[in-house]
């Protein structure tokens, strides 16, 4: 089993009738099964990130604590901006969150 649940997601949106104008791309690299919230384990997420996408700086990185979920409330993550559209092995693609975070 993987340490780290890790996403892609990419949404479309915009202002325009059919809300399509942009499209925007975010990276979350997020716990697998436990709640550490420790700066070692964020600091772990942040080093996992910047493997996987080598350009990556520590300010683009944002710690988050999932606070609505049925499944994984609790557990802390890590997102970070990607260029749109963006694809990743060991990534799962998808249009949007199932958990709201802060």
């Amino acid at each position: 089993m993987s340490k780290y649940d890790k996403r892609i997601i990419t949404h479309r949106w915009g202002n325009n009738p059919t809300n399509d104008e942009f499209t925007s791309s975010n990276g979350f690299v997020i716990s697998a099964g436990t709640y550490s919230r420790s700066l070692a384990f964020l600091k772990a997420a942040a080093a996992e990130a910047k493997h996987d996408f080598p350009g990556l700086k520590d300010e683009d990185i944002e710690p988050f604590i999932i606070t609505r979920s049925t499944y994984n409330k609790g557990f802390a993550g890590i997102r970070f901006p990607l260029p749109e559209n963006a694809v990743r092995s060991g990534y799962s693609q998808e249009k949007r969150l199932d958990f709201s975070y802060s």
